[in-house]
């Protein structure tokens, strides 16, 4: 960053501020940015999440050469000084540090609330700095519609979501994870409806490369059915409870359903419990309520009051249990477990 100037001079005088900001940004971010990356097999691939491909997509739009971009682990792991951080590095909005020379767009840190993501912050600052300007008010709304998008699947908040489920293989909504910034930016701009059922022409039209989209379908279609029998399967085998607090509570053993808390949700669990031994993570993700304040886990971080988790790129081994963490869902009273919960947790001891 030095080269070019800092960060710091952006806490300065806002107004002076934005003008420095727009004459270097495209030159000097082009060679900084960094986004967290998907983890298999010990490596991470260049590939994020709905909201990290569109942070990243923004900057594409406003002008920016993405084509350097890092992928990283997510979290302070993924932190380096000099970087631009996109949707990683457990901070909360746009975050300046070491004399200006990092800055960070995320919301993953302590201090953030539930209903902010990425693409948002990352939205309103280059909107501020007059780089995303657009002559057509029609496209200009479009791109917030986008954006409000990826706030609500980040969320999980797009209204009623779970009810589309069924037919997720065949809608905007349902493939939003393997879709691309320009996919989904040519889907916003002719006004699209995230809950619409595509056609296999639609698919292809507005895929990248006339197929994409249309090959996403096909292997979500089949995901359905596995994700649906494998909460069939847990159910039977005892691994649910219900919390007087949190609701309908699913315990998915080793990760085992392919469309995790979409699944769940559809199925009517407020709350789904991920514990996978092979992996030492776990991950508490609400679909309905946020966290009490009494609700405290001694490993893992709080993410915006409805996600706490220990996820695979932390390497460190499991420390708590998972009775430990029914016992603070069930409100401290007795966990009235059955099945393979039950003996589970009695051998856990």
């Amino acid at each position: 960053m030095a080269e070019g100037g800092n960060f710091q001079e952006l806490n300065t005088s806002r107004e002076d501020a934005l003008k420095l900001f727009i004459k270097q940004t495209r030159k000097l971010w082009a060679k900084d940015l960094v986004v967290h990356g998907i983890e298999k097999n010990d490596r991470w691939l260049k590939f994020g999440d709905l909201d990290g491909k569109c942070a990243l997509g923004l900057m594409q739009l406003a002008g920016i050469d993405i084509r350097q971009v890092e992928y990283v682990p997510q979290g302070e792991e993924g932190s380096t000084k000099g970087k631009i951080h996109l949707d990683t590095g457990n901070r909360y909005g746009f975050v300046v540090e070491d004399d200006g020379e990092t800055a960070y767009f995320d919301h993953h840190g302590p201090q953030a609330v539930p209903g902010t993501c990425a693409t948002k912050i990352v939205y309103e600052i280059l909107s501020e700095l007059g780089l995303l300007k657009m002559r057509d008010a029609t496209k200009a709304e479009r791109l917030k519609n986008l954006v409000e998008f990826v706030r609500q699947v980040d969320n999980k908040s797009y209204p009623g979501y779970w009810k589309y489920y069924p037919d997720s293989y065949r809608t905007m909504l349902g493939l939003q994870q393997f879709v691309s910034f320009q996919e989904l930016w040519k889907f916003f701009k002719e006004n699209g409806n995230p809950v619409a059922q595509l056609s296999a022409d639609d698919l292809k039209k507005y895929s990248k490369d006339k197929k994409h989209l249309f090959e996403a379908s096909q292997k979500k279609k089949k995901r359905i059915p596995k994700s649906l029998d494998a909460i069939g399967k847990l159910e039977q085998e005892g691994w649910t409870l219900d919390s007087p607090y949190y609701g309908k509570i699913i315990v998915d053993f080793n990760n085992s359903i392919p469309d995790g808390s979409d699944a769940t949700k559809y199925k009517g669990y407020d709350m789904r419990v991920v514990w996978n031994e092979k992996q030492q993570s776990f991950a508490v993700l609400s679909a309905g309520r946020e966290f009490n304040s009494d609700f405290k886990l001694r490993q893992g971080t709080n993410q915006r009051g409805r996600m706490w988790m220990k996820d695979k790129a932390d390497k460190g081994p499991l420390k708590i249990k998972l009775q430990e963490i029914l016992e603070q869902l069930m409100q401290n009273s007795s966990i009235p477990a059955t099945g393979k919960l039950l003996e589970y947790l009695t051998n856990e001891k």
